[in-house]
């Protein structure tokens, strides 16, 4: 494809531009721009921008057709679960009496022998 080509006819006609120069030979009639390579990055840059942080203020993604990466949708999942109240029986666990002493005899003579804690 010569640069006469790629910017039309119009754009050289009175501009007195010499248009000799070869932009792209081979593959032949292959685009000039890779569109899907941009509309990749473009995509990518959407996220970074717009649903990423959206997605973080627990906001509904607005951009539908970009998706969330995988990465956040399992951080918002997570990020819902830990949101729910636990029960009292996960908070709170019986403890075994031999274990805990009694606050008042921790320090009496009686239970200290050799530097240790007894009951």
């Amino acid at each position: 494809m010569s640069l006469l080509q790629f910017l039309g006819d119009d754009m050289v006609k009175d501009a007195g531009l010499a248009c000799r120069f070869i932009i792209a030979k081979m593959p032949l009639d292959a685009p000039i721009i890779d569109w899907d390579y941009y509309i990749e990055r473009f995509g990518a840059t959407v996220q970074k921008i717009i649903t990423i942080p959206a997605a973080l203020q627990n906001v509904p993604n607005p951009v539908p057709r970009i998706p969330f990466p995988d990465w956040l949708e399992n951080k918002r999942q997570q990020r819902k679960n830990d949101h729910k109240q636990p029960k009292i029986d996960e908070i709170f666990k019986k403890r075994d009496p031999y274990l805990s002493a009694d606050i008042e005899n921790i320090f009496s003579p009686k239970s200290i022998k050799n530097g240790t804690l007894t009951q």
